[in-house]
């Protein structure tokens, strides 16, 4: 998330849903800090996991994912757009 968007009340809305947050930073310049986002996580999920990129997230999602699972991934249209590209150039587009 950006640093100008309110990311302590987005953790918290998506910990009402997930255990698990899996989080890494928008290569733009408004991008909130690691640090603190982690800060901000840390009171509403059991786990948090930082990423340093797409690829490492969703190697990290899938790691987490049981059988038939769902993983959800949130952000920016331009994270999104990163997450779709591995998604279908990867291991993982026919899962």
């Amino acid at each position: 998330t950006s640093r100008d968007k309110n990311s302590d009340q987005m953790l918290k809305i998506l910990s009402t849903f997930f255990s698990r947050v899996i989080l890494l930073p928008n290569p733009t310049p408004r991008t909130q800090e690691m640090n603190v986002l982690l800060l901000q996580a840390r009171p509403f999920f059991k786990e948090i996991f930082p990423a340093g990129n797409v690829p490492e997230a969703l190697e990290l999602a899938m790691r987490f994912a049981r059988p038939h699972s769902l993983v959800v991934a949130t952000g920016s249209f331009y994270l999104i757009g990163e997450v779709r590209k591995n998604l279908t150039q990867s291991k993982y587009s026919d899962k």
